[in-house]
């Protein structure tokens, strides 16, 4: 029971990673904007469903860390690192992506998608090393 409990909170920590990574494309494609009343000239209106997004990206954050620390208690520290992983990998690919849409940013978005990817493919390989170690 208790593995399954592990699996599940495993399920559910990359779930919880899809919909903040979801959330950051939607945020990344939107760029600037703005909306309310204000003094100034709102250039942009922001599209519906940005404040969802918005609260979509830490709230899921969270989540996913409560069910990683979840999975790290029940499967253990490596089962953790894949979580870890998939969070700085597909973030990484995040960054790339939003690199090739912005005409200002795209030299930092690249370089913050290889810091990225290294963050999350170094916790992958040394989970995997640890593993064969094991074996």
């Amino acid at each position: 029971m208790k593995r399954t409990v592990g699996y599940i909170s495993f399920a559910a920590a990359l779930g919880l990673l899809a919909i903040f990574e979801y959330a950051l494309y939607n945020l990344f494609s939107t760029g600037t904007c703005a909306s309310g009343t204000t003094a100034y000239v709102i250039a942009r209106p922001c599209p519906q469903g940005t404040g969802a997004f918005m609260i979509a990206l830490p709230i899921s954050l969270v989540l996913a860390g409560l069910c990683s620390s979840a999975v790290t208690s029940i499967l253990g520290i490596r089962a953790a690192a894949l979580i870890w992983s998939a969070l700085f990998v597909t973030t990484g690919m995040q960054f790339f992506n939003a690199a090739h849409g912005s005409s200002v940013g795209g030299v930092v978005f690249y370089g913050l998608s290889a810091m990225f990817v290294v963050m999350g493919l170094a916790p992958f390989f040394m989970s995997t090393q640890a593993l064969e170690a094991s074996e």
